[in-house]
């Protein structure tokens, strides 16, 4: 089955940087290829200029076991059915801190449909602003993703959380430029 859009926006958030969408895959014959629907994070790249960007700050763990780590995302480019993101994620682990390697990833305008619900609205305070943001839920087998969009917001995350068998995951936008 092709995996993309929110769950890949979310992990990648949630593990090593804001974004990450990754071309789709062929889905093997057996399965019937899932709807094709507009993809959340194009969505929230596609209205602002190159050179837009933000700050997130993801937590997760607890005392020995805690990690910090802040991801930079940049829109490097600027097409009608992709964009290409520029990520540099740098974590915070038992007292030492490493910073990855610049990765640019490609967000299409489609991504397969994933059963993304979208719970409402809610007012969320991050980056010393308050946002009106359109809170979406992804439940699988072992996880449930939620993320909190405004469109006001590169990228358009302001918050995030994620809660599964491994534990729990919470970010927050820090900062963000408009270009």
């Amino acid at each position: 089955m092709r995996r993309i859009g929110f769950l890949s926006l979310a992990a990648l958030v949630m593990l090593v940087g804001q974004v990450n969408a990754q071309a789709p895959t062929t889905a093997p014959a057996s399965e019937p290829e899932p709807a094709m629907v507009e993809n959340p994070q194009f969505k929230a790249c596609a209205t602002f200029n190159v050179g837009s960007g933000q700050v997130m700050e993801v937590a997760m763990g607890e005392g020995d076991h805690a990690m910090k780590m802040s991801t930079k995302q940049t829109l490097v480019e600027k097409g009608d059915e992709e964009l290409t993101v520029e990520v540099v994620a740098t974590m915070e682990m038992g007292g030492q801190t490493r910073t990855m390697p610049a990765q640019k990833q490609k967000v299409p305008a489609k991504a397969p449909d994933q059963g993304i619900k979208e719970l409402g609205h809610e007012s969320v305070t991050a980056a010393g602003e308050t946002f009106d943001t359109v809170v979406y839920q992804l439940e699988q087998k072992r996880m449930t993703m939620k993320a909190w969009f405004s469109d006001k917001v590169p990228g358009g995350i302001v918050k995030m959380s994620m809660t599964g068998s491994q534990g729990k995951l919470e970010g927050e936008l820090k900062s963000y430029e408009v270009k």
